[in-house]
């Protein structure tokens, strides 16, 4: 069910000509996330998992995730917090010795400061746009922001602190997360129909 994020991924390079370069790094973020889903099936396949393919896109999410956020909102804040989350993801990566094992604590900041712009943002649309909301490209990717990594945030929650949880759990934990994914694919594709085309200006 996560190859379903090709859907949109195609769509939004069928719509290439018309999409304006304030939402490239919108597009960046679904072509990476189409070549995560594919590594991360030949990695299970030859490996048993994709553990360090996941790291680096975790990484390469958080950068295209700030990327868009600058974007919309040009400020040196993003650039900041991109850095600082870098400086968390190789941290982790010293501190572990191995790309072999989850990047825990650099997914949990990553997705809680995710969130938070999210919200903030979304919050300033719904002030902002006078046309309806489920029409407007950034409150609906703000959305599926909120909706992945606050669910990204309390899994890798669980995980960490390890919570006695049955077995059975862990199928329901995946379950929804499978269900997330088509969800916030489902928004992401009425996203990319939503974005407005860009303008261009005559010459004459």
């Amino acid at each position: 069910m996560s190859l379903f994020i090709a859907v949109p991924a195609f769509t939004a390079w069928a719509r290439l000509s018309a999409i304006p370069s304030a939402y490239y790094p919108f597009l960046a973020l679904l072509t990476i996330g189409l070549v995560n889903e594919v590594v991360s099936i030949v990695l299970i396949k030859i490996h048993g998992n994709n553990i360090t393919g996941y790291n680096i896109y975790a990484l390469w999410l958080a950068a295209c995730t700030l990327w868009q956020f600058y974007q919309w909102k040009q400020t040196v804040v993003f650039r900041i917090l991109l850095i600082l989350l870098v400086l968390v993801w190789l941290t982790e990566w010293y501190c572990k010795g191995s790309l072999e094992q989850y990047f825990s604590w650099f997914i949990i900041i990553r997705s809680a400061l995710i969130c938070i712009i999210s919200i903030y943002i979304a919050g300033y649309r719904i002030k902002l746009v006078n046309y309806i909301l489920y029409r407007d490209a950034v409150f609906l990717i703000c959305t599926a922001f909120i909706i992945y990594f606050s669910y990204a945030l309390l899994t890798e929650l669980y995980q960490v602190w390890n919570f006695s949880i049955k077995e059975s759990w862990h199928y329901y934990i995946a379950g929804i997360m499978s269900a997330i994914n088509f969800l916030v694919n489902c928004i992401y594709l009425f996203a990319v129909l939503c974005i407005p085309p860009r303008i261009c200006l005559s010459p004459h």
